[in-house]
C-alpha cells in the first residue's frame, strides 16, 4: 500500500500527522483527527515510540477524520473529568487523591477525545504500553506495580461510568479482560520492599525535632498510628479509664466501609501523652 502523501491526497485521505514540538513545554506533541497527544520529550526515544504506537493505531482505524463522540456520546474527557469530581468529593486523602491525579492526566492526553463507548480492550493496552515506556524526570522507568495500579483506576473510573449510566456496561465488561502485567513478563522494573525503619535513625532524626514534633514521632512509633490518626488525636476521643488507653478516631482511612478502630496506648506511649494533657478535657492533644 502507497504512503505517498500526494497519493494519498489524490484519494481523499489525511496525510499522516506529523512529530511537532511543542515549544512551551519542549515536548512532542502529534495532532491526530482533531485531538492533541503529547508524547515526550521532544527527540526522545520515548516520544518516537509514543508517535509510532499512535499513528499505527490511526492508520489501523481507517485514517479516521475525527475520533470526538457524536451526539449524546460522551468523550474520555468527559468521563474522567465526571470521575475526577466524585473521587474528590469521596476520597479526602490528598494521598488517594494524588495517585488518581496522573492516571486521568494520562488518559485524558491519550484518548480524551475518543467516544468513552469506544474506548476498549485494545485502547487500555495501548494505555498500559505507553506507562511502561514513560520516564520520570531523572529518567526512571514507572514500576510494574505503579502501572498496575493506574490501570486498576482506569476500570474503576468505567465501572463508576456504568453505575451512573453513561457509558455501557459492555465497556467495562471489555475492560475487565485486560489482565495486570506479571513480574517477570514484562519490561517494567520492580519496586524494592518497603522495610522497618531502624530505631537508630529514628533516634537521629528525634534529636533534631521540636520537642512537640519529637514526642510526635516517639508516640507514632509506639502505637503504630497513622500520620492522619496522629496530627487528628482529639482528647475527647480517648478512652483513659484503664491500664491501656483507647483511641478510638471518628475519621479513619476504612471508615467510610462501616468498619470501627481503636488504637491501644500502652504505659511508655502514655508517659509522652500526659505531659501534653495536662488538665484539659478537649480539643487536639498536639
Amino acid at each position: 500500500k502507497s504512503r505517498n502523501p500526494a497519493s494519498a491526497r489524490a484519494r481523499g485521505e489525511p496525510r499522516v500527522p506529523a512529530y511537532r514540538l511543542h515549544r512551551p513545554s519542549g515536548r512532542a506533541v502529534v495532532t491526530i483527527a482533531g485531538q492533541d497527544h503529547y508524547l515526550g520529550a521532544h527527540g526522545s526515544a520515548e516520544s518516537r515510540a509514543n508517535y509510532d504506537r499512535l499513528v499505527a493505531e490511526w492508520l489501523g482505524q481507517g485514517r479516521p477524520r475525527r475520533t470526538v463522540a457524536t451526539g449524546d456520546d460522551l468523550t474520555v474527557s468527559e468521563v474522567v473529568l465526571a470521575y475526577w469530581r466524585y473521587i474528590k468529593a469521596s476520597y479526602t486523602s490528598q494521598t488517594s487523591q494524588g495517585t488518581v491525579a496522573p492516571t486521568l492526566r494520562r488518559l485524558r492526553r491519550l484518548f480524551g477525545g475518543l467516544s468513552a463507548s469506544d474506548f476498549g480492550p485494545r485502547r487500555l493496552r495501548t494505555f498500559q504500553e505507553a506507562l511502561v515506556q514513560e520516564r520520570d524526570g531523572h529518567g526512571r522507568a514507572l514500576s510494574r506495580r505503579y502501572i498496575n495500579r493506574s490501570v486498576s483506576w482506569v476500570k474503576r473510573c468505567f465501572r463508576w461510568a456504568v453505575a451512573e449510566e453513561l457509558v455501557p456496561p459492555s465497556t467495562l465488561h471489555a475492560l475487565q479482560a485486560v489482565e495486570p502485567l506479571r513480574m517477570g513478563r514484562t519490561t517494567a522494573p520492580e519496586t524494592e520492599p518497603i522495610g522497618p525503619v531502624s530505631d537508630a535513625l529514628i533516634a537521629a532524626a528525634v534529636a533534631e525535632l521540636p520537642p512537640v514534633i519529637a514526642d510526635m514521632v516517639r508516640v507514632q512509633r509506639l502505637t503504630g498510628m497513622r500520620p492522619g490518626e496522629l496530627c487528628g488525636l482529639r482528647i475527647g476521643e480517648l478512652d483513659i479509664s484503664g491500664e491501656v488507653w483507647l483511641y478510638t478516631p471518628r475519621k479513619h482511612k476504612t471508615a467510610h466501609r462501616g468498619k470501627s478502630r481503636s488504637i491501644p496506648i500502652g504505659p511508655q506511649a502514655r508517659v509522652i501523652l500526659e505531659r501534653h494533657l495536662g488538665m484539659r478535657t478537649d480539643g487536639y492533644m498536639f
